[in-house]
């Protein structure tokens, strides 16, 4: 059975009803790079698929699974490369069997997942012994999105609204090296001073949320010691 946050996580996206990616072009070429090997891969909380598509034009065989049926049609809409499939499915019970795919990402997916240590799991699951994670998440040891992630859990108590999905929250680099270490994996990590968002929609964002990614844009470029870097990249291998 879901739980209540993911079935509201669900509902969230599923009302979206347009376009949803995080897809950043900034750091694909060095994303792609890690997975030059790998001849099937997995994206998980695929969205509508800009990351999959890009993935797929490398050559590779990309299957992006994602829980909201709404965002999947959206994607299938797109589907014009035969390397890309798009199917409905949950993050913490991947419809694969064991040690059949040479790659897993997260493309900003991971921190929308209730439960990581049971969709890292997933991915642990799936991938063959030699086979590599890769994520790009955002940085929660950041000061800005540490507060962000303050006042809008402070807003969805007040308001049942706020400026994130039900779920969301910016990752703990130290929680996810330490689950991925319980399945074998070594980790390198690589800051991120990537956009959250595509330029072409920030006017559909709310008028805060627009403030944060400015101020977050801001605050990393003017010192980026203080504040850290608002995304990580995670390479994770046997």
């Amino acid at each position: 059975m879901p739980s209540a946050l993911k079935w509201r996580e669900k509902q969230y996206f599923e009302g979206c009803g347009h376009e949803v990616d995080t897809y950043d072009k900034e750091a694909s070429h060095f994303i792609l790079e890690m997975f030059k090997k790998s001849k099937l891969i997995i994206e998980i909380g695929c969205g509508s698929g800009a990351w999959t598509r890009h993935l797929a034009k490398e050559g590779n065989y990309v299957i992006g699974v994602d829980l909201s049926s709404s965002l999947i049609k959206e994607m299938h809409k797109k589907l014009r490369n035969s390397n890309c499939e798009a199917i409905v499915g949950d993050a913490e019970f991947l419809p694969f069997k064991d040690k059949v795919v040479d790659g897993c990402f997260f493309g900003f997916s991971l921190h929308h997942v209730p439960n990581l240590l049971q969709s890292i799991g997933e991915a642990a699951r799936c991938l063959r012994d030699n086979g590599r994670l890769v994520m790009i998440e955002p940085n929660g040891l950041n000061f800005v999105l540490a507060l962000e992630n303050q006042i809008a859990v402070f807003l969805k108590i007040v308001k049942k609204a706020g400026l994130t999905s039900p779920a969301e929250r910016p990752l703990n680099i130290n929680e996810v090296r330490r689950i991925l270490s319980r399945f074998g994996f070594q980790c390198q990590i690589f800051p991120c001073y990537a956009t959250l968002r595509k330029k072409g929609q920030m006017t559909r964002l709310p008028l805060l949320t627009r403030i944060y990614t400015l101020t977050l844009r801001s605050a990393s470029s003017i010192s980026p010691n203080l504040f850290g870097a608002p995304n990580f990249i995670l390479l994770a291998a046997r």
